[in-house]
């Protein structure tokens, strides 16, 4: 007679809670900011607030594929690939942002580049101050969160507070220069303020993606997943375990065997 064990399922860690919230904080944050940017952009002809919209929609989009990757995460493992879906989150961490920030960085850079051919003259400047201002303060309590999650027990939603926080501190740095160029074009009449300010955002990101790409490099050319190595030995040994027992008592033997017959 033969007994058949499922082996049991074994499941990744679930993502904390803070770092599913923060993402999705992150995500609605710089999505309602672009969508203020592109209008305060063509309210106000500048060149420096459409490259911030174009930055916030960069990191919105990064931040939502963060979230989904917290979720693909937290599968359930499987015995050929145990720590498949742990890595993976990498890929939404590192990979997902160098492409979206190098994108935007162009298109920022080409509208810089385009406000100095074509320069276009600043309108209801006190809007952009308004939007920028706020974005400002938005970014601010995100940069703060991501902070705080950082600080608590590392775990598998680390990578998305960490870059949640460089995400955060480039859209500061770009809210910064999109203001420096909006008032020395509003109060000094220096219409090239406007592009170099649209050109520094682009630089922002270009500098976002950089420091993506060396991170991904470290991942891969370190020990950085000695953890997820360990991990992956104590799901072998789980699976092991099963088997071994599956063996041992799969099958049964005759009671009558080995027995002595009585004469």
């Amino acid at each position: 007679m033969s007994l058949s064990i499922a082996p049991s399922t074994t499941r990744s860690p679930m993502p904390p809670t803070g770092s599913s919230n923060l993402a999705l904080a992150a995500v609605l944050a710089n999505a309602a900011i672009g969508l203020a940017k592109l209008i305060a952009a063509a309210m106000t002809g500048s060149a420096a607030i459409l490259a911030e919209a174009i930055h916030s929609i960069a990191a919105a989009t990064s931040q939502g594929l963060l979230l989904l990757g917290l979720v693909r995460a937290a599968r359930p493992l499987r015995p050929r690939h145990p720590i498949r879906y742990a890595r993976e989150l990498r890929f939404w961490t590192s990979v997902v942002p160098i492409l979206l920030f190098s994108l935007g960085a162009g298109v920022a850079i080409s509208e810089g580049i385009d406000q100095f051919q074509h320069p276009r003259p600043l309108v209801d400047a006190s809007t952009g101050y308004a939007v920028l201002a706020v974005a400002f303060l938005i970014q601010l309590g995100l940069a703060h969160r991501a902070w705080r999650q950082i600080c608590a027990t590392p775990d598998i939603g680390h990578p998305a507070a960490v870059t949640v926080s460089v995400e955060t501190k480039a859209a500061l740095g770009g809210l910064v220069a999109a203001l420096a160029g909006l008032t020395l074009s509003q109060g000094l009449g220096w219409t090239d303020a406007d592009a170099l300010a649209s050109i520094a955002v682009g630089l922002v990101m270009g500098c976002v993606a950089a420091l993506m790409a060396l991170e991904t490099r470290a991942l891969l050319v370190s020990d950085g997943s000695a953890t997820s190595g360990q991990e992956a030995s104590k799901v072998n040994q789980a699976f092991a375990f099963s088997d071994r027992d599956t063996a041992g008592r799969g099958t049964r033997q005759d009671p009558g065997k080995g027995k002595r017959r009585r004469k």
